[in-house]
């Protein structure tokens, strides 16, 4: 591969081809994640001991941190001018910056976690009525999806997470369109899922901000399932359920100071829901399917209707809403 790089490199050149043509990006890029491995696998350490540093001895740059820099340099360069091809080989690199920083590096994966987050964002429509380069609403989310699930992983192996940026990501991969932060606050309770494990993200005002994660084979399966049929409801981790509980005392309303109560009056919360996701198969709670049903002389259509709702139990006495992301 690092052959095939260097021919390339040098046909680069001698047909002057720049950095921001498609060509150019790409070879730069692969040249970078190429270089990553490269390095990986023959073990060396990017940085010398720390007494030939004092000793004037410059460090070398690691492959990872140049694939950080060409990355950062070329979205500089394009500055949000880019062809489909350049953007989905930026994403790759990006994806695997991400995947090989190290969990004790905070700042990187921070700033690489929001590095592919502006990516994404190019391809994510601003609203429901705009279009957004070549990409239909449905196609992006389904195409940014598994990068989404890169960001969301990254964000989770910080210390500490913040839950305001889980929900972020959490509202554009499930909702495909851009996220606007709502004008009223209100306590949040969302649902994300992976592959093989399903998040809980709690975000209360003035309260506790924290993610409860639920694993097992068949986790996504039983939340999918719940979704659908009424008589099914999961129960929440109990430390999720304690702090929901906590609503009923509190005076969270819209945007709005709590109303005199007089002391121990329980005071109801509305809890935001956020848990809508199509492409993993939860869609709106009420939808309606049309099925051609084949009759005698001919086709007729049936309209049949699917329900949805939120698929853990709700302690007795929170008031819920369901939002669209």
């Amino acid at each position: 591969a690092l052959e095939y790089c260097r021919e390339a490199q040098a046909l680069r050149q001698e047909q002057k081809i720049e950095s921001f043509e498609v060509s150019g990006t790409l070879g730069l890029i692969a040249e970078a994640i190429v270089n990553v491995y490269a390095e990986k696998i023959a073990g060396v350490s990017p940085l010398p001991p720390k007494d030939l540093a004092d000793q004037g001895i410059e460090k070398p740059v690691s492959a990872l941190a140049k694939l950080r820099k060409t990355i950062c340099s070329l979205r500089d360069e394009l500055n949000g001018n880019i062809h489909r091809d350049q953007l989905e080989a930026l994403l790759l690199a990006t994806k695997v910056l991400t995947d090989e920083d190290s969990d004790t590096d905070r700042y990187h994966l921070s700033e690489d976690a929001e590095l592919m987050l502006y990516f994404c964002r190019i391809i994510l429509p601003k609203s429901s009525e705009s279009s957004n380069l070549r990409y239909a609403k449905q196609d992006s989310g389904a195409y940014l999806r598994s990068y989404f699930d890169t960001v969301m992983r990254t964000k989770l192996r910080m210390k500490p997470q913040h839950v305001k940026d889980l929900l972020e990501v959490q509202a554009e991969a499930t909702n495909g369109k851009f996220y606007t932060k709502p004008e009223q606050t209100a306590p949040v309770l969302a649902i994300y899922l992976f592959q093989d494990q399903c998040l809980l993200l709690l975000d209360i005002p003035g309260g506790v901000s924290r993610f409860y994660s639920i694993e097992g084979q068949d986790c996504v399966a039983d939340v999918l399932r719940a979704c659908s049929k009424a008589e099914y409801r999961l129960p929440m981790p109990s430390e999720l359920q304690r702090e929901l509980v906590q609503l009923r005392y509190r005076g969270i309303k819209l945007n709005q100071a709590p109303e005199p109560q007089a002391e121990g009056t329980r005071v109801t919360a509305r809890l935001q829901l956020r848990w809508l996701d199509p492409l993993r198969g939860i869609e709106p709670p009420t939808r309606r399917v049309t099925v051609n049903k084949p009759v005698i002389d001919g086709d007729t259509v049936v309209e049949k209707t699917a329900e949805f709702d939120f698929p853990f139990l709700i302690p007795d006495g929170i008031e819920s809403e369901s939002n669209s992301n």
